[in-house]
């Protein structure tokens, strides 16, 4: 996340087209957080970007990533199915593993860097595929800070995008659902362009706005993710946000990896008022059945249910 002189005051324009043509959306509360604390999200008249504005400050955000932070936790969120948690983690990896074999040639010595790597399990599943130099960057550690152990063939990095090295030179660069917690996603997006070669190919996969679940839940919709989602992109501007930024768009998946089924519980489950601090054992069955559901709904529909991923390769 980039967090180095922030401006705090709202937002007068849109990021992606530079309209002025704003308009109040929706309030929403804090979700996956104890606050019942309400915020505001715009829209775009234009391109129909979505973002929370006003924006917090970087001090008054930390507050919302605590160690009870579902990312975080991980597995261990749901008890004594913590076990069913890990493989269901471990399928979610290897899928993203697939879709960066099926989209670039990586070789031994190749760079993977994952931006806002969080619980790096996708770079340690990455290690059982690939012999490649493997990097995480997040804003905290707090997804690796109790397992340095189990991480240790890992470079993990706390600290700014803005600061990795010009000479990296990565062969993939990875954001899963990162983009939309960025303040800044354009300088981000230049950044990456400007440390990558002609062949690097970026993964960006971010919740839908456009889509069946978003439409279902509205205010509710568990992809407003509020207020750590400060952007909320559909296909056509996110595509306008790449190529604005030295990126060219080789497939866009209006499916995603990330089961849609996460955010429409995520959404259900504001809805109901669920402390996540708690372990989340007592939900776990009902949330696998409906993930497996989900699954087979996918195989016979063509519409977004929540998620869409990008690949792209660097233009300039």
């Amino acid at each position: 996340m980039n967090n180095n002189k922030i401006n705090i005051e709202k937002l007068e324009k849109c990021i992606v087209c530079d309209s002025k043509e704003i308009n109040f959306l929706c309030s929403t509360r804090a979700m996956m957080h104890v606050s019942n604390k309400k915020f505001n999200f715009f829209i775009c008249k234009i391109c129909n970007l979505v973002f929370l504005n006003p924006r917090l400050s970087y001090q008054e955000l930390k507050k919302y990533y605590t160690d009870n932070y579902l990312p975080y936790r991980g597995p261990s969120s749901w008890g004594k199915y913590e076990k069913f948690a890990h493989i269901s983690q471990k399928r979610l990896d290897v899928r993203r593993v697939k879709i960066l074999k099926q989209h670039s040639t990586l070789k031994s010595g190749s760079v993977i860097l994952d931006i806002g790597c969080g619980k790096p399990t996708f770079l340690e599943t990455c290690g059982n595929f690939f012999k490649s130099s493997l990097i995480g960057i997040d804003f905290s550690d707090n997804g690796w800070k109790n397992e340095q152990k189990k991480y240790q063939n890992l470079n993990l990095i706390v600290g700014q995008i803005q600061d990795l090295p010009e000479n990296l030179n990565p062969d993939a660069i990875s954001l899963w659902h990162y983009l939309e917690h960025d303040y800044c996603p354009n300088t981000t997006l230049r950044k990456l362009a400007s440390i990558s070669n002609s062949k690097t190919k970026l993964f960006v996969e971010v919740p839908n706005y456009d889509s069946s679940s978003r439409r279902k839940y509205n205010e509710n919709w568990g992809g407003f993710h509020t207020p750590r989602h400060t952007f909320l992109f559909s296909p056509n501007n996110l595509q306008i946000i790449l190529k604005k930024n030295g990126w060219s768009i080789d497939s866009l998946d209006l499916k995603g990896s990330l089961n849609p089924y996460v955010l429409t519980w995520m959404s259900e489950m504001e809805i109901k008022g669920l402390d996540w601090r708690n372990n989340l054992e007592n939900e776990f069955t009902k949330f696998l059945f409906n993930m497996a559901k989900y699954k087979l709904r996918q195989l016979f529909k063509t519409e977004s249910e929540g998620v869409m991923t990008v690949v792209a390769r660097k233009t300039y």
